[in-house]
Parts: C-alpha cells; structure tokens; sequence
C-alpha cells in the first residue's frame, strides 16, 4: 500500500508531500500601538502615564519647530483628516504638512490624494 503520513504533512495524488502552513501566534496588527511606539522613542516625554499627552506632545513638536529654521510647517494631530482639512491645509501653503496616519482611517484614496495634492504644491507632506 501506500506511506503513511508524517504530522504536518498531507499527500495528493500525484503531487508528493506537503507541509501544512505553520500557524501564526494569535495577534493582531495594531497601528495605534504601532505609531505610539514610534512615538515614545522619538518623544518618551510627551508620555504621562504610558499614554501621549496631547499637550506635552504640542508642545515638543513647537519647540522642534522654533529650532528650525523660519519655515512654515503645518502639523495636524486630529484623529480624523477629511478633504476640507486637507484643502484648509493647502491654502495655508506651508513648506511642510505632518499628520497622523491613523488620522486617514484606513482612507487610502484621501491620503494618496493629499500626497499628490501636496506634492503638486510643492509641500513637503509626512505622515508618521
């Protein structure tokens, strides 16, 4: 008869062994996690107990600010980023444009066109 099957593996006809996929650990992506990571070791002072103050976080972000030079940048911490922000953004015509990523809410057209848009008015735009 035919060979017994070791764990993990199956057969098809005429196709010879195959290892089963592997199973990944039970988590989830998380990019609010992910951003406030990237945050603290960036900025571990704008946190207060293991969350982001919002006040420390402006802050530091104006201290950074005044350090440079007297360009004009535009950096917007709400949580939700629609066109008419993005078009009040616009006729500012700052030099650069910082946002929140999770501020688009999975909204991948909204960012792509804000990148155009910024790229088409000569504005340096980062999402962090």
């Amino acid at each position: 008869m035919g060979k017994r099957k070791k764990a993990g593996e199956t057969r098809r006809k005429g196709m010879g062994k195959r290892k089963e996929p592997e199973r990944m650990e039970g988590r989830s992506f998380s990019p609010q996690k992910e951003l406030a990571e990237m945050l603290k070791a960036q900025l571990p002072e704008v946190f207060s107990e293991g969350k982001v103050d919002a006040e420390k976080l402006k802050k530091a972000l104006a201290e950074d600010l005044e350090e440079k030079s007297n360009a004009t940048e535009i950096i917007c911490l709400d949580l939700k980023i629609t066109k008419k922000s993005v078009d009040k953004g616009l006729a500012e015509k700052p030099e650069r444009f910082t946002c929140l990523d999770v501020a688009f809410k999975s909204n991948d057209q909204l960012k792509t066109n804000t990148a155009l848009q910024m790229e088409g008015a000569k504005i340096e735009f980062k999402v962090i």
